[in-house]
């Protein structure tokens, strides 16, 4: 019995699982668990990574698509807040972008013809201003930023809903830094602030825009993400086309009193206007070979400017008189009232042609230096004395044409109507052969090429 009962615990025991197997097994099972955990863990942090990532593209995306559709609306962009009207309030943070707004229908009756529609338009006075400011619930080392705008509201259907003003945020987690900066084309002024990029063109009317936000991934990594776009101002710009239409409402400025009139030579004013008339020797002494409706160059020019300006009203003006040395009519420009008419008439009517040589570029400078400008208007009869004067921007000699064209794109690239427009107008010589609007030789076209350049035209008298 003894022996039987040996035999069976004996094979019972060595049935069973030793101390290793246990430790083993339980290894591999552990092994196991973790695999997984650690699998899992991975493809839950990875569904929220991108979960983070595809709510930080639709916020940018949304923020990108507002501030576009906005400047699609618009007429101006402002990249200077010193440029907006201080009657304007502007808001508390880093300012980014302003875009002013023509007047806004506030209900689609006012598309309708017919009466009673009058009070369905409202004017904005102020532009849109969007600007960044801290991210108080992200003050760390990797500190983010909200985007936020300060503008009239918008109703579902798209109407601005009043001239008042209010302060909505558009996207929050703008990096501090943009992860890729945008090249802004030649003559375009590039604006960054933080991870936003913007590049705006010379007459303020079309922008780039590049954002970058950013969020942490889970693991403590930065995920950055950037949205590019870009737009341009659908809104008419007279001033831009060359147009001068005063058969608009009676809330448009019209310049002048006859449009038939409103012009030299065929070049109509399109606003602040500022006239650079040529009166070096050869206005004069041309007279026997010479004439323009019947009179000497000097004498043509005097009566078509005496009529231009007998007609201007609404809109600053000045002359400068050019040859030697300039002669400024006044200091700055002047608004066009009886009164300064009639002291311009007076004194352009008394201009001779007597200086001994022709050097426009310093006249030039001194248009393009004064804010209030919009058009530059230069008429001369024939090539200037130095073809390469000094250019302060360059450092060095160079064309008249690219010289004064660096310096209006550089010393208004901040102003409210950026580059002033440059028209000219060229007297043909010797009998017409010979004129300065589309001549062969380059150094010769410098009217023409200028013109062209600053967004003018270049026109032929003969």
């Amino acid at each position: 019995m003894k022996k039987s009962l040996y035999r069976t615990k004996k094979k019972y025991f060595n049935s069973a699982f030793t101390l290793v197997e246990l430790i083993l097994s339980s290894s591999i099972s552990m092994i196991i668990l973790l695999v997984g955990y650690y699998l899992s863990n991975i493809v839950s942090n990875a569904n929220k990574n991108d979960k983070s990532q595809i709510e930080l593209f639709s916020k940018i995306d949304i923020a990108t698509d507002f501030i576009v559709d906005e400047i699609k609306s618009g007429k101006k962009i402002f990249i200077n807040k010193n440029n907006i009207d201080s009657n304007c309030s502007l808001p508390t943070g880093e300012f980014l972008v302003g875009i002013s707004l023509p007047s806004q229908a506030t209900e689609s009756a006012a598309y309708s013809t017919g009466s009673g529609i009058g009070n369905s338009w409202t004017d904005i006075n102020c532009p849109v201003i969007y600007y960044l400011k801290v991210d108080q619930a992200n003050l760390t080392n990797d500190t983010s930023f909200e985007l936020r705008r300060f503008g009239p509201g918008i109703d579902s259907k798209g109407f601005y809903t009043s001239a008042s003003f209010s302060d909505s945020l558009i996207s929050g987690e703008i990096s501090k830094n943009s992860l890729e900066e945008i090249n802004c084309s030649e003559n375009w002024t590039k604006v960054s602030k933080k991870g936003i990029s913007l590049c705006v063109d010379r007459y303020r009317r079309t922008a780039e825009i590049s954002i970058t936000a950013n969020v942490k991934r889970y693991g403590g990594k930065n995920l950055y993400i950037t949205k590019t776009s870009g737009a341009n101002n659908r809104i008419q710009d007279d001033v831009l086309m060359g147009i001068s239409d005063n058969s608009n409402s009676a809330n448009q400025n019209n310049i002048c009193n006859n449009s038939n009139s409103c012009h030299l030579f065929g070049t109509k004013i399109i606003g602040n206007v500022t006239f650079l008339i040529d009166n070096s020797g050869s206005m004069g002494f041309r007279s026997r070979r010479f004439r323009i409706q019947g009179k000497i160059p000097i004498e043509a020019v005097k009566d078509q400017l005496i009529k231009s300006i007998a007609n201007l009203r609404n809109t600053k003006f000045q002359v400068i008189a050019f040859g030697t040395n300039d002669i400024k009519m006044w200091d700055k420009p002047r608004l066009a009232n009886s009164e300064n008419r009639s002291k311009a008439i007076k004194w352009v009517s008394e201009l001779s042609a007597y200086q001994l040589d022709t050097k426009p570029s310093s006249s030039i400078k001194k248009a393009i230096e004064d804010l209030d400008t919009d058009q530059i208007i230069i008429l001369s009869d024939g090539i200037p004395s130095n073809l390469r004067p000094y250019c302060d921007s360059r450092n060095s000699y160079h064309s008249i044409d690219g010289c004064m064209t660096e310096y209006n794109n550089e010393k208004r690239k901040d102003s409210l109507g950026g580059a002033a427009r440059i028209d000219t107008i060229s007297l043909a010589i010797d009998n017409g052969s010979f004129q300065t609007c589309n001549h062969w030789y380059n150094a010769y076209n410098w009217m023409g090429r200028l013109a062209s350049a600053n967004g003018g035209k270049c026109s032929v008298i003969k």
